[in-house]
């Protein structure tokens, strides 16, 4: 019945039965006062949707809908069929939609309390029979989670897309995820994240790095998360620093866990990590992350260098990352030679250097030398840059040689080596480990009463003189058995030891270390030594230059020329001494004309007194001489070309002051000539007439000729029959 009310208008007052009115068609439930008038229809009771109640002084009631400011909210626990949480609130503000089965609960004071003060949310919620969602912030321990729409079950709410922090005690973020599709169990107290995509990823602000991820598990009691998913389709977690001198750092683990207790990160199934050009492989893939994006030391680690050559590999080592672009390492090394034997051998020292080239040094322990292989120790430094194949050998090394006539020493150097083909570069003066000088070729001792082999060793006297030596580089010839010491260049003087017969034999330019005043002596060839029988010989071009009569020169080449005896025998020592002389391009040319037998003109390089391109020498012990006896090859006489054989003797006699050169041949046509040089005179005979008589016609001022550079003054002179004939017999007693 309508009554006038208090504000004269028509309406009533009354109350509900004790168990409420439905409304809306039985879509909700009021209890308690009813009050009509021109201010609407109002309540002041408690309101009923579904499994919420609330109670509120002032709801109004709308033919569509009803509004209420709640004193207390709740929605009841439904744990079977469509689940509803358990909420709860004080002071809220709630618009009911019966037609469209909607109640919408937004927060007026106090956050919601959700799952037995398991957790409160901070933001606006919507029920229907469908269930319960909401969006805003919801509070879990010392975690919050943050979305746009939340799904809510009995024991679980989730969401399409959210964020997650977590709390340190202090209240600073320790662990932020953004962008994630999130499962949070209140029962299990468990949380799962999935990754959205490419805008899904966690921060560690602690560690400084941040991680994109494919899958995110929280252990709430345990304060533990636990990253990645170890399916096999999943790309695995990506770790990138954030630290601002460490140059973006990233590595990839198949799972990693993070505890809120100590703020560490624990990488599993990391399978490399990229640092300046090397790849390092963590051993059983575990890295730990501390605070301050500091990675703790790897142990058991193998570290590639570099990426694009991929020459070096170092086994068992403990690595410090320090940034994408640094590391420091120490750690093993398998040194493998020609042989296929392997050594490891130690790097201690292993990091980047200014150009971001891996670099290491190691120390070789000098109480157990390294092989370098079977023929050459070591000892000293080894340097390794990683865009080089070979290592750097800094120290020293010895050959191992089986000639028990050389001492072995330890010979200092630096050189790069290539294991499958050793060539080790020397400088040009070499020491042993007790800075003495070395040697390497031949050597005639200081009173000229020897000659003797040095092979990296040291003299019998440091004025002792060197007849050929070499240096520039040495390698071991297995073909050969021999030690070879020179440049590659073939025209290079080159020193050879033949490690199983105890010889050796230098090739070259060969200064036979003559004293014969102002007669020039020009040699190249091969020299040898056997060092078990003492026997000494050289073979190649020998060439004097001495102030004779033109004249008689000349008669001596016609002479020489008339013969039929020309050699032929050219071979490749043939033009490689004649190489040596007048240099490549001029000796193929000269070479070829040769073999073929067509005529040429002498070479200015060769233009000398006397050119013998063959003889061989001996060195005779008992007169301390060099002695060839036999064929001699000669090849002009100055200008005038020949190339023909004689049979004659050269003898070169050292003695204490001056030097004797001593000349004797006979021509196809049975002439003789003898040329002997000694204490500054050249004595000379024939039996050549012609050549005779032109000798005696020059007078004698024109024969002389003074001191020069250093040389005592010279004249050359004929002698007579029997001066000839007693010079020509003590030769022969003598050789």
């Amino acid at each position: 019945t309508l009554r006038l009310q208090e504000d004269y208008s028509l309406g009533f007052t009354r109350k509900t039965p004790n168990d409420g009115f439905s409304i809306y068609g039985g879509k909700g439930k009021y209890y308690n006062d009813i009050h009509l008038s021109h201010k609407g229809l109002k309540g002041n009771g408690d309101f009923e949707y579904l499994t919420a109640k609330a109670s509120a002084e002032e709801i109004f009631f709308f033919p569509d809908s009803t509004n209420l400011y709640t004193q207390t909210f709740a929605i009841d626990e439904v744990l079977s069929g469509i689940e509803f949480p358990q909420v709860s609130n004080t002071e809220s503000y709630a618009h009911f939609m019966p037609y469209q089965d909607r109640l919408e609960v937004d927060k007026r004071k106090n956050e919601f309390d959700f799952y037995k003060g398991q957790a409160s949310f901070n933001g606006d919620l919507l029920m229907q029979p469908t269930g319960v969602t909401g969006g805003g912030i919801m509070t879990l321990d010392k975690a919050e989670v943050n979305s746009n729409l939340f799904t809510y079950n009995a024991s679980w709410f989730g969401s399409d897309t959210a964020s997650l922090n977590v709390f340190e005690s202090g209240g600073a973020i320790a662990f932020k995820a953004n962008n994630l599709r999130t499962h949070i169990d209140i029962k299990m107290r468990e949380g799962v994240f999935h990754s959205n995509g490419a805008g899904s990823f966690v921060k560690f602000p602690a560690n400084q790095y941040i991680c994109y991820i494919d899958k995110l598990k929280w252990d709430m009691d345990e304060d533990l998360l636990t990253l990645g998913d170890e399916v096999a389709s999943s790309k695995g977690s990506e770790f990138i620093s954030v630290h601002p001198h460490q140059d973006s750092l990233i590595f990839i683990a198949t799972t990693a866990s993070y505890s809120l207790k100590d703020y560490i990160i624990h990488a599993n199934g990391v399978e490399d990590i990229a640092v300046a050009d090397a790849i390092i492989y963590p051993d059983s893939g575990i890295v730990t992350v501390k605070k301050k994006a500091i990675i703790q030391t790897l142990y058991g680690a193998r570290v590639l260098a570099d990426d694009l050559t991929e020459y070096h590999t170092f086994t068992n080592a403990s690595v410090d990352i320090i940034s994408a672009h640094k590391y420091t390492a120490s750690g093993d090394y398998t040194y493998t030679d020609a042989m296929n034997q392997k050594q490891q051998i130690f790097f201690k020292e292993i990091r980047v250097g200014e150009d971001s080239v891996t670099m290491a040094r190691s120390d070789v322990e000098t109480d157990k030398p390294f092989h370098i292989d079977s023929k050459f120790d070591f000892k000293g430094s080894l340097d390794l840059f990683a865009d080089r194949r070979n290592l750097i050998f800094d120290g020293y090394f010895m050959a191992n040689h089986s000639c028990e006539l050389l001492d072995k020493e330890w010979v200092k150097f630096r050189s790069e080596i290539d294991p499958k083909n050793i060539v080790f570069k020397l400088d040009k003066e070499l020491y042993n480990d007790k800075q003495d000088l070395l040697s390497t070729g031949l050597v005639m001792r200081f009173d000229s009463t020897d000659i003797y082999s040095t092979f990296l060793s040291k003299k019998g006297k440091t004025i002792d003189s060197d007849l050929l030596k070499a240096s520039y580089s040495l390698r071991y010839d297995k073909k050969r058995f021999a030690y070879v010491i020179g440049n590659p260049d073939t025209l290079s003087d080159y020193f050879t030891l033949y490690d199983k017969t105890c010889k050796t034999s230098g090739e070259g330019i060969v200064d036979l270390n003559l004293n014969l005043g102002q007669v020039d002596v020009k040699s190249i060839g091969k020299f040898t030594h056997d060092m078990r029988s003492q026997k000494k010989e050289f073979e190649g071009f020998f060439m004097l230059d001495f102030m004779f009569s033109e004249q008689a020169m000349i008669l001596m080449a016609k002479d020489i020329n008339s013969s039929y005896n020309s050699f032929d025998d050219f071979d490749n020592v043939y033009k490689n001494n004649l190489s040596r002389i007048v240099g490549e391009d001029k000796a193929d040319v000269m070479y070829t004309n040769l073999v073929n037998n067509i005529p040429d003109d002498v070479q200015v390089e060769m233009n000398h007194s006397l050119s013998f391109s063959k003889v061989k020498f001996k060195w005779d012990h008992k007169n301390n001489a060099y002695v060839a006896n036999g064929p001699l090859w000669i090849s002009n006489v100055n200008d005038i070309a020949m190339n023909q054989i004689v049979d004659g003797l050269i003898i070169i006699e050292k003695g204490i002051n001056t030097d004797v050169l001593q000349i004797y041949f006979e021509t196809f046509e049975r002439q003789l000539y003898l040329f002997e040089f000694k204490n500054g005179v050249m004595l000379s005979w024939s039996t050549l007439d012609s050549f005779y008589n032109k000798l005696i016609d020059i007078p004698d001022a024109k024969r002389y000729f003074g001191p020069k550079n250093g040389e005592g003054s010279y004249r050359y002179k004929a002698v007579d029959y029997d001066v000839a004939k007693k010079m020509m017999r003590l030769i022969e007693k003598k050789y």
